[in-house]
């Protein structure tokens, strides 16, 4: 089995947990029925590019000349080690495994964020929809 040598987080954490935990040494457990990732190309290769903390980012383009992935291609393989599991940070300086439970929560926050303006942007979509269903 695949082992990440800087380690990863799975998304079921607790934040008093994780403070207690090395967040680097932790694996993903997946309870679900799906392939381990990790041992798949190209994902074997981009977790093992990741490093700990958020001075260790890895750039976008580091991930595609190393994997010869298209942009869209490599955030999909992110995307897809994300909802296996694997907890991968990611901001302006490219992607990371969170070291510290700050990293870990500005993270979160961020995405919160993103999901709460793509809902408020969807408002006036779903307002019309509904006077246009109303008035058939």
């Amino acid at each position: 089995m695949y082992e990440n040598k800087k380690g990863a987080m799975h998304a079921d954490q607790s934040t008093a947990k994780l403070q207690k935990m090395t967040i680097k040494n932790h694996q993903p457990n997946n309870t679900t029925i799906t392939p381990d990732l990790s041992t798949i190309e190209p994902y074997c290769t981009i977790l093992n590019m990741l490093e700990t903390g958020e001075k260790n980012a890895v750039h976008l383009k580091a991930i595609i000349n190393r994997t010869e992935l298209k942009n869209r291609e490599a955030r999909k393989c992110i995307e897809q080690l994300r909802r296996s599991g694997f907890v991968i940070v990611s901001n302006s300086n490219g992607y990371f495994i969170p070291e510290t439970p700050e990293e870990l929560q500005k993270y979160i926050n961020q995405e919160t964020h993103r999901a709460k303006s793509v809902f408020y942007t969807l408002k006036n979509a779903r307002q019309l929809l509904q006077q246009i269903k109303e008035a058939e």
